[in-house]
């Protein structure tokens, strides 16, 4: 599917260190939840960008980031960069929906908001 719709992004999004192993999944869901194609392809653009800050902050696998660190990076773009703050969100949704959660040991914060 990804590589259907973003044949060049496709490659890009499929070599991500931590994201890369669910981004055809990923893309397929958004297209099952109806996202307009702009829309898929901005919120892949905002997960190669969620993909390079994890990576900076020191994650080598998708089992360490937490939803608490997903939290804190959806907190800093809201400030900045708003509309890229809500693929964080439905990237989170996308991991628990998908049970790559268990999988991947993505694990909620044991502390409240």
């Amino acid at each position: 599917m990804l590589d259907t719709l973003f044949p060049i992004v496709s490659k890009r999004c499929m070599r991500l260190p931590l994201f890369g192993r669910v981004m055809e999944d990923f893309t397929e869901w958004l297209v099952q939840q109806d996202y307009a194609r702009l829309h898929i392809r901005a919120m892949l653009r905002v997960v190669r960008n969620m993909d390079r800050h994890f990576r900076r902050k020191g994650v080598h696998r998708i089992e360490e980031i937490t939803s608490q660190s997903l939290d804190r990076y959806w907190q800093s773009l809201r400030r900045r960069i708003r509309w890229d703050a809500g693929t964080v969100r439905i990237m989170e949704r996308f991991l628990r929906m998908r049970a790559v959660s268990r999988a991947s040991g993505f694990r909620q914060s044991n502390q409240a908001s």
